[in-house]
């Protein structure tokens, strides 16, 4: 099976997660949107496939897997799309898997022969495929997106206005008298701006009560309009607690992948915002009692179901050992009998998600100052 999809289902997720045990291959490099650099991609990516290949032959006997991998592998780089790229490109491949995905964030290079895909990225890649909305408002029309991660498709809804149609009828004044002057046009003038601005206002009233049955809870929305009509809509509109960011200006005439491109890295810095809170929480915990850090500690607790919620870097890997008991993680080798872990980090997740835990990643370097994991505890 092959698919290429840019919000990856949470089934397909569940479908790599259940590879687990087979011969898995992870083939991930960064790639570029513009050219001339992307010109490089396809070397990239070709000699990050011909490593893995050659880690197929090192590492496995069965000849005949490692061919029929090697051979998916390179039909696969072949069929990928490299003329529109994301910021990462990622192969899985594995008995009855073969899959592209692209990455809308920067990922590092990695190369991974396992019995167990590298899934990192991609449940990075889920955190941040909520849904959010894109508000365009202008004095001619109305445009609304519903986004995932960075594509957008426009909301077609016969209940939303599309256009405002201003039935003020203008007509030029002329002077009453000659001695009053051009006092009366002024006043008329003035007259109609306001009348104008009055209708503009119960149109934006309209837009507003429209859009509201899309948006759950703190969805993010980012609001595209001239200044004026983008000062009215923070004054008219209903409480939008996800009232994320505005762009102000003109951009009726963008289409659907310039205005996913827009608003994108708003929509990005939104959710390392969030992350960010989550970060200061787990901080006040930790005075409390109800949070570890450092991947020992929150081993500890994970084991024994003490995960609520995870925090952690999503390139963050380090080797481990533990006792028959599993309870205690070592960063080094004990003196007693043990069993290695090549991947402590991904082992961690797989335990709290186990355990009903939430998990949430955040950039590298995010956590530094915490061992790069913080585990907020259920008691």
């Amino acid at each position: 099976m092959n698919l290429t999809n840019e919000q990856l289902p949470g089934e397909e997720i569940l479908q790599l997660e259940n590879a687990a045990g087979n011969v898995c291959v992870t083939v991930i490099i960064p790639t570029h949107r513009l050219s001339p650099d992307r010109r490089a991609d396809r070397l990239t990516l070709k000699r990050a496939v011909d490593q893995a290949i050659d880690q197929l032959r090192y590492k496995y006997d069965v000849e005949l897997i490692a061919r029929s991998l090697s051979a998916n592998l390179k039909q696969l780089a072949e069929e990928a799309d490299l003329l529109h790229n994301y910021d990462g490109l990622g192969l899985y491949v594995s008995t009855g898997i073969k899959k592209i995905i692209r990455f809308p964030f920067h990922v590092t290079g990695k190369v991974l022969v396992s019995d167990r895909f590298d899934l990192r990225d991609l449940w990075y890649k889920t955190q941040l495929s909520s849904a959010y909305h894109v508000l365009l408002v202008t004095e001619k029309d109305v445009k609304f997106w519903q986004g995932h991660a960075d594509h957008v498709e426009q909301i077609l809804d016969k209940n939303i206005p599309e256009a405002y149609h201003d039935e003020y009828i203008y007509e030029h004044p002329s002077r009453s008298t000659s001695y009053v002057g051009y006092a009366h046009v002024k006043n008329f003038e003035k007259d109609s701006g306001v009348i104008q601005e009055h209708r503009l206002k119960a149109f934006l009233r309209q837009v507003d009560h429209s859009i509201h049955k899309y948006i759950m809870g703190d969805q993010p929305l980012v609001l595209l309009a001239p200044p004026k009509i983008v000062s009215w809509y923070k004054d008219i509109a209903r409480k939008i607690p996800g009232l994320t960011s505005t762009i102000e200006g003109s951009y009726s005439n963008l289409n659907q992948t310039q205005i996913a491109s827009l608003v994108w890295p708003l929509i990005y810095q939104h959710y390392q915002s969030a992350f960010e809170k989550e970060i200061a929480k787990a901080n006040e915990l930790l005075g409390n009692h109800r949070a570890v850090f450092g991947i020992e500690a929150c081993w500890r607790a994970a084991v024994d179901g003490n995960a609520y919620k995870l925090l952690v870097e999503k390139d963050y890997h380090t080797m481990g050992y533990f006792l028959k008991n599993g309870r205690q993680l070592f960063l080094n080798p004990p003196s007693l009998p043990h069993n290695n872990i090549n991947d402590a980090v991904h082992e961690l997740i797989t335990i709290v998600k186990s355990k009903k835990g939430k998990i949430l990643f955040g950039e590298n370097d995010s956590l530094h100052n915490y061992g790069r994991v913080v585990l907020l505890t259920r008691y």
